[in-house]
């Protein structure tokens, strides 16, 4: 039956994540247990913790996150160049 659940009733995560994080480095950054190396290096590295981007379809969007540009059009440099 639609409208029968509430807010309540449901859990969240939907998906749970069943890693671990442990914070290292003096900047305290997270570091999931899937990279146990990073650890040591993670004050060296730049994490970019949000993004935004309007498009919401994959191809616009993956194009968007790598140029900063709205479109489909390639003639932007992208975030490797």
């Amino acid at each position: 039956m639609l409208g029968t659940h509430n807010e309540a009733s449901m859990k969240r995560p939907v998906i749970p994540c069943h890693r671990i994080f442990t914070r290292y480095g003096q900047s305290g950054t997270p570091v999931s247990d899937w990279f146990p190396h990073l650890g040591g290096v993670i004050d060296d590295i730049a994490v970019v913790r949000s993004m935004f981007c309007k498009e919401v379809n994959h191809i616009p969007a993956a194009i968007e996150s790598a140029t900063g540009h709205q479109g489909r059009l390639l003639d932007h440099p992208s975030l490797g160049s």
